[in-house]
């Protein structure tokens, strides 16, 4: 019989890191050229609202399919992808917002 202690991996935890970090990347790059990037625009309440549900779909996959869930894998990760790229969005939202915030301050303390 295999077991884990059987298995030999090499990859350091920041070798799967950058590995997925890369997969995303990728991915928001393939999405970029049919989507755009209209999304800078949008309210951050709106990306936080779809993190939530991606959040809630990846528990639902978990907690109800514990025993197959190599067979949801696809399902799973992309999911996860999702809700990391969309992570971003909002980071990238709330950090415009801020610089717009901070320069709209820098002009009326100019007057």
């Amino acid at each position: 019989m295999v077991t884990n202690d059987d298995v030999t991996n090499d990859k350091t935890a920041m070798d799967y890191y950058q590995e997925v970090v890369d997969d995303i990347l990728k991915l928001r790059k393939q999405r970029a050229s049919v989507y755009g990037d209209e999304w800078i625009n949008d309210a951050i309440e709106a990306k936080v609202w779809l993190i939530w549900e991606k959040a809630q779909r990846a528990t639902h996959i978990v907690k109800y399919n514990p025993d197959t869930l190599m067979n949801e894998y696809e399902k799973l990760e992309d999911t996860l992808k999702d809700a990391v790229n969309y992570s971003v969005f909002a980071l990238c939202i709330l950090r415009k917002s801020k610089a717009e915030m901070d320069e709209l301050n820098a002009l009326k303390n100019r007057r």
